[in-house]
Parts: C-alpha cells; structure tokens; sequence
C-alpha cells in the first residue's frame, strides 16, 4: 500500500488488520512525488517492487497516483463530490 499524509495512518491500520488474517503487506509513506522521482531507478524499484500487486489510498482525486500503481493496480480516492445546494427541498444534492 503507497499512502501520504494522513491517508499513511489509514494504510497501517489496514496493514495490522491484513497480517492478523496471515496476509503479508508492506506500507510505504511517499510524501513527495518530485522527489522520489528524482531517485535513481534502483532505489525506486527497491521503494516500489515491480510486479508486486499495489493499491494507493488518497483522500482526495486519485488522478496523481496511476504512474506509481501502474496499470491493473488500483486507487482509492475521492474523484467526485458532492456540492449542496439548496433548492426546494432546502437540501438538494448533485455530483460534480
């Protein structure tokens, strides 16, 4: 699991879940895109395993994430929201 942020504190919770159940997870923190990407290709690699399953959590729009999860990987994020407004019922709510 690859997290930042607040979003590093949901992926350890999950990580503690997972191997109680025997599943094997490892966590990464990566704060800063710039900078990791500045890494020669070897430590990335050794960061980030190819051809290892990956899942990036984001609290926000997930849109950044797909370079380093890679195709076929996922990403869970908030890539749409809600925006109230308020028409008859006071509360209408649409996606935007």
């Amino acid at each position: 699991m690859i997290a930042t942020g607040s979003e590093v504190q949901l992926a350890l919770a999950a990580h503690e879940k997972l191997e109680a159940q025997g599943i094997g997870v490892r966590v990464v923190s990566l704060p800063c895109w710039n900078i990791f990407d500045a890494q020669p290709i070897e430590y990335r690699e050794a960061v980030l395993l190819p051809d290892v399953p990956m899942l990036a959590i984001e609290a926000g729009v997930s849109l950044g994430w797909r370079p380093y999860v890679g195709p076929g990987h996922a990403v869970i994020g908030v890539d749409r929201f809600w925006r109230i407004s308020s028409g008859r019922d006071g509360h209408a709510r649409i996606w935007i």
